[in-house]
This record gives C-alpha cells, structure tokens and sequence, in this order.
C-alpha cells in the first residue's frame, strides 16, 4: 500500500501544480493551493510510519520512532499550529 501510495501522491501532487500554475499565470487564481485532492491519499502517511516500524529489528530505536510517530503531531498541535 505505501509503495502505490507514494507514488501516487507524487502523482497527484506534481499534476495538481502544473494545473494550478497554468491557472495562476492564465487567470491569476491562486485558489487551486487547496489540499482537497490529497485527502484521499493522507492514509499513506500513517501506514508508512507502521511499515518503517515493522522494519526495525532493535527494540530500542523502534521504541525511540514509535514515540516520536506519536509525540511529533502532539507536540506541533501543542505549539499552536493550527489544523485549518
């Protein structure tokens, strides 16, 4: 799922540039930057975290990555970045 996933969103990312910059030069919108497109394929991020856990052989750096898979978005949503 994450090898499709990842090249999938790159995909997607670089196609969705493209058009969004023939719009801005074309028309001057700059209303394409919206991450609607990507929503579908946000589950790839998850998954790849649990894959590059499942990868670790050594208990200790697997502990050290589980806690900052989860302690990253906490402490970001912490600092005050807003979700939206």
């Amino acid at each position: 799922m994450v090898a499709a996933g990842v090249p999938a969103f790159a995909g997607t990312f670089f196609i969705h540039a493209i058009f969004g910059y023939e719009l801005h030069t074309e028309f001057g919108w700059r209303t394409t930057a919206y991450p609607r497109y990507y929503l579908p394929l946000a589950a790839i991020v998850p998954l790849a975290g649990l894959s590059l856990l499942g990868a670790i052989k050594q208990p200790a750096v697997r502990v050290a990555v589980l806690v900052f898979l989860i302690a990253g978005p906490l402490v970001f949503r912490l600092l005050g970045a807003p979700l939206g």
